[in-house]
């Protein structure tokens, strides 16, 4: 235990140092300054699962339900430290957010292999600055690093041939937010390739998630938890996706397009987006059969085609809120370094690879939280910033 302390002694340092700033962000700013916490309507799903918050439903799977609720116990146990009921859900949730991902970073340094002090303190500090970068207040008052975390787990544990929990912890993380299903095809071709365990792992990962959907309607109905996945497929076009992007720089010169809000989001609606609206589904379907196509050509790169499935599904999708992009963190960085595992100093691949994705981050809420009146508009200031980001999102997939 000792010798495990003192190898790890900078990660471990650095780790108690994160664990610090976090607890004083929430301790002397527990409101944040992202004006749309949704903290708030966490906490009351968690209490009632079947509510309606002027038209909006729980719109995630169960799992991610079952994940608010989890986090009432401890705040119900420091409830009377804090002033408002729900004080100590906001800050249980966020600390625990925190925990994730830092879960993320420890999984990370493991995958790597990082054991020097001299890559543990680079590994460190990168995790962190991204923390930064991404808004902290903006990591902490969102979940997506819940199944960020438990979907890279099951990827670290399937290049470990731990395929039993590997398929129950990608459905775990399915039953929380949708995403990490795009990983499924990736695992299943491997293993059809290598004769491995293909009809176990597809079993373990279904039942898994029909366990789980059939404890969570003891709490929400069968009814409400379709209504989350018809609540999604409802949904306009967002206009911070690519698609909205793109309707956004028409709009500046076609006066027959507006932005409104409804499911969650501003949504941009004209001339062309009834019709560009159905094929949404089609050419998202189409990128990632590409994706899965190149993944059973190149068998060997997993970890390279899980990070290139997820960029494709919150690039082609017709919503993109900028807490998708934490979906990409571990994936990103783990590419970055697995085929330079050496002891020498970052080379420009990585420099430009890092830099570009910390851009990514620190533009992601920049335009929904700060300038979204200006994108309501169609304003250039806005847009500009929006294109700048969303054309760094698909440099990323050749990098």
């Amino acid at each position: 235990m000792f010798q495990f302390l003192k190898n790890y002694r900078p990660t471990i340092i650095l780790a108690i140092l994160f664990l610090t700033g976090v607890i004083f962000i929430l301790t002397f700013f527990p409101q944040g300054f992202v004006p749309l916490d949704q903290r708030g309507i966490f906490w009351r799903f968690a209490y009632e699962p079947t509510l309606n918050l002027e038209g909006r439903t729980l719109e995630y799977p169960v799992g991610a339900w079952l994940y608010f609720k989890s986090v009432t116990f401890p705040a119900d146990l420091l409830q009377n430290f804090f002033e408002t009921p729900w004080g100590a859900y906001h800050f249980c949730f966020s600390l625990r957010i925190a925990i994730f991902y830092l879960a993320t970073w420890i999984l990370t340094l493991a995958g790597l292999k990082f054991t020097t002090v001299k890559k543990q303190i680079l590994l460190g500090t990168i995790f962190i600055l991204l923390f930064i970068f991404a808004n902290p207040f903006l990591v902490l008052s969102t979940f997506d690093m819940v199944p960020t975390c438990i979907a890279f787990l099951s990827l670290f544990l399937f290049q470990k041939n731990k395929y039993l929990a590997s398929a129950i912890l990608l459905a775990i993380a399915t039953t929380i937010k949708w995403f990490p299903a795009v990983l499924l095809p990736i695992f299943l071709i491997y293993l059809l390739q290598n004769k491995k365990q293909l009809f176990s792992y597809f079993f373990s990962y279904t039942a898994t998630i029909v366990f789980i959907i059939l404890i969570g309607s003891f709490s929400v109905p069968f009814a409400i938890q379709q209504d989350g996945l018809s609540y999604h497929t409802n949904r306009g076009i967002h206009n911070e996706s690519l698609y909205g992007n793109v309707f956004d720089i028409i709009a500046t010169k076609d006066i027959h397009y507006s932005t409104i809000f409804n499911y969650g989001s501003f949504n941009i609606e004209g001339t062309w987006t009834n019709i560009i609206l159905p094929l949404i589904f089609p050419i998202l379907i189409l990128g990632l059969l590409f994706v899965y196509y190149k993944s059973y050509k190149n068998k060997k790169n997993i970890a390279y085609y899980s990070l290139i499935a997820i960029l494709i599904f919150i690039l082609l999708n017709k919503v993109l809120s900028p807490q998708f992009i934490f979906w990409l963190i571990p994936f990103i960085i783990y590419n970055i370094f697995n085929n330079n595992n050496t002891d020498q100093k970052l080379n420009k691949r990585q420099i430009i690879s890092l830099g570009v994705f910390a851009i990514i981050l620190l533009l992601g809420p920049t335009v929904p939280f700060y300038m979204q009146e200006s994108l309501i508009h169609f304003g250039w200031e806005a847009i500009s910033f929006l294109t700048l980001r969303n054309i760094l999102l698909i440099f990323l997939l050749f990098l």
